[in-house]
């Protein structure tokens, strides 16, 4: 059997299930979650207990009661890929924050992840509200404005943000706004630029970018796999920096795609 311990915010969380989910798949053995690992870590994302997705995301998982000493540990260190150790019984910690972990999965892994029907309608009609193709703009505040975080995190400029929807500017498309901070950005955008879907929560947006033609990407896990799930994007935009420089430790390139627009 392969598990993972989950911690961090909803983006951390799904790269850290495909890669588990896709390895044991390479063993030919069960892949489990027993969210009392994650229960027990500090580094779990403050709103972001796995259970939350228990009952809808992460409905597909099945759980295990085995303890974590009846695994081989692995764990991940920094950004680049790793190669996960030939072995079908391992317990995995870490970042995994690249589809190369995944990639012989694709098909596999987005059908893993369950947005619930009545969910899948909602955003649906929403998103119905004209015939132009949408274009999802994620713009991550929140915790990156801590300055714990914004050592590691930069937060994106709105030049990047005019800069990639001035890509955008010979299609037709409507622009809609995805953000955890309306408040601050509100003050920095003019909003009349965008559509605001007035999701309830994380698990509506990252559904909703999902069914978008093409995104604008904020530095964040999050918007990774908005671009990933649901139909392909006819373009995606990234800032070709996601970690401060001041982190040179902190190497991404494993992290993007080949695709992606970057500037």
């Amino acid at each position: 059997m392969i598990t993972s311990v989950l911690w961090g915010g909803l983006g951390n969380q799904l790269f850290q299930i495909a890669a588990g989910f896709a390895h044991s798949k390479r063993m030919n053995t069960d892949y489990a979650l027993n969210y009392n690992y994650s229960l027990n870590n500090k580094y779990v994302g403050q709103g972001f207990s796995p259970e939350k997705y228990k009952d809808n995301l992460y409905s597909k998982i099945s759980e295990t009661d085995k303890k974590e000493h009846s695994f081989l540990p692995f764990r991940q260190s920094g950004f680049r890929y790793k190669r996960i150790p030939t072995s079908d019984n391992l317990i995995l910690r870490g970042y995994f924050q690249s589809e190369k972990f995944f990639e012989n999965f694709y098909k596999e892994v987005k059908e893993l992840f369950f947005f619930p029907p009545e969910l899948k309608k909602k955003i649906n009609k929403k998103m119905s509200f004209s015939s132009k193709r949408k274009v999802g703009v994620h713009i991550r505040r929140g915790d990156y404005k801590l300055e714990k975080n914004s050592i590691v995190h930069p937060m994106l400029s709105v030049n990047y943000y005019l800069k990639a929807m001035q890509i955008f500017s010979t299609d037709c498309v409507d622009f809609l706004i995805f953000t955890d901070d309306f408040e601050s950005i509100n003050k920095e955008f003019d909003l009349s630029q965008f559509t605001n879907l007035n999701n309830e929560n994380e698990l509506e947006d990252l559904y909703s970018l999902s069914q978008c033609d093409g995104i604008i990407m904020s530095n964040s896990s999050f918007a990774w796999w908005g671009t990933y799930l649901g139909k392909n994007k006819y373009k995606v935009v990234s800032p070709s920096i996601w970690f401060n420089p001041s982190s040179p430790d902190l190497i991404t390139t494993d992290l993007y795609k080949d695709e992606w627009i970057k500037i």
